[in-house]
């Protein structure tokens, strides 16, 4: 994230939790990334200029593009999107948390992502995988 990001720094400085801005930052950070691969405004500030203008827009198109937008980063992000910790791409859970913080980055400065029911799951619906593993009596003994 470049530090000279004002409207970014503001929007990880009005959560409470270091935890939650840390998280919130590191999902920007792929949402940046994403934007460098499609030629997309490269920070939050010149996103919200971007979308400000956007949305006097009469054309749905042009208006609601961040919203559209939201929706491909959600599939590049379990398509394309290579994840550094587990080279690999994100799983539906994790990539719905990366959208989730750039919602909430327009969110904080009243451009709500309006996204149609049908085009991202919930997280209710999104179902998280663990695995157990038996142990047997020789591992539990070593």
């Amino acid at each position: 994230m470049a530090n000279e990001d004002k409207a970014v720094i503001e929007w990880l400085d009005s959560m409470r939790g270091k935890g939650s801005k840390v998280v919130y930052q590191s999902n920007w950070n792929v949402w940046l990334e994403y934007c460098k691969a499609k030629g997309l405004p490269k920070s939050g500030s010149e996103q919200l200029e971007d979308m400000k203008q956007r949305r006097l827009s009469t054309d749905n198109t042009v208006k609601y593009f961040y919203d559209n937008e939201v929706v491909k980063l959600f599939k590049w992000l379990q398509t394309e999107y290579i994840s550094p910790k587990k080279h690999k791409p994100l799983t539906e859970n994790s990539a719905l948390h990366v959208v989730n913080a750039v919602r909430s980055f327009f969110k904080n400065y009243r451009y709500s992502l309006e996204v149609q029911k049908d085009k991202l799951p919930t997280s209710e619906k999104v179902s998280q995988t663990y695995i157990d593993h038996a142990f047997d009596i020789y591992q539990l003994v070593s």
